[in-house]
């Protein structure tokens, strides 16, 4: 998913740019940025709804992940809880036989939803990179 980062650098200059949200939660998820940030600092992420308006929270830094020649996979902690940023129905916690969990959208009305993958399904994603799913 596409976010924006935006944040103000300690001289005052106002910094944005385009990331990846590649894995999101209630309250924690990884970030594919272009430009290196500090653990512990504070930004602001911003995404267009489908209506054109805009949504933002602001979430902490985690830790680098990863750096390759995308950027950097940070971690991130969102700041508001329970604030819906992602519009995404997140399962209960406690889900039997799941090995994974996987953010899907549907192609057609866009619904987006958290599927527990089962063992099948993990190794089917793992091959062909794709889950197919009825829309509920």
């Amino acid at each position: 998913m596409i976010v924006e980062v935006l944040f103000s650098r300690s001289d005052g200059v106002s910094v944005e740019f385009i990331a990846h949200a590649q894995l999101v939660g209630l309250k924690v998820g990884l970030l594919r940025l272009t430009k290196k940030l500090f653990s512990g600092y504070e930004i602001t992420l911003r995404r267009r709804q489908y209506n054109d308006e805009w949504k933002s929270t602001n979430v902490r830094v985690g830790h680098k992940i990863d750096c390759d020649s995308a950027g950097y996979l940070y971690s991130f902690h969102l700041l508001v809880t329970g604030a819906d940023f992602w519009i995404v129905e997140f399962p209960p916690p406690e889900i039997e036989d799941a090995l994974g969990r996987l953010l899907m959208e549907c192609s057609v009305c866009r619904h987006r939803e958290v599927v527990p993958l089962k063992p099948v399904e993990l190794r089917a994603f793992e091959v062909y990179r794709c889950v197919a799913r009825a829309c509920i």
